[in-house]
């Protein structure tokens, strides 16, 4: 069994946007979409950059706390 990731994904099917339709429902209800539709290859590096950025807003949080406590010190 392969894992390898074919170069023509499969077409996405899309519901019809004619709701109550009787003449055309069965054969548009179907529709392949084709074209610009996202791949797999269009996420790399997300989770990279969520984690950097949650790292970044920690590190953030932990330096305001800090100079909230050093000023409530110094004036409290």
């Amino acid at each position: 069994m392969s894992n390898r990731m074919s170069d023509s994904p499969d077409p996405v099917v899309v519901p019809s946007p004619v709701a109550g339709d009787p003449a055309g429902a069965e054969a548009t209800a179907q529709t392949p979409a084709t074209g610009t539709e996202a791949s797999l290859g269009d996420t790399t590096g997300t989770g990279t950059i969520v984690a950097l950025g949650c790292i970044g807003a920690t590190l953030f949080l932990i330096v305001l706390g800090l100079l909230y406590l050093g000023i409530t010190q110094l004036l409290g």
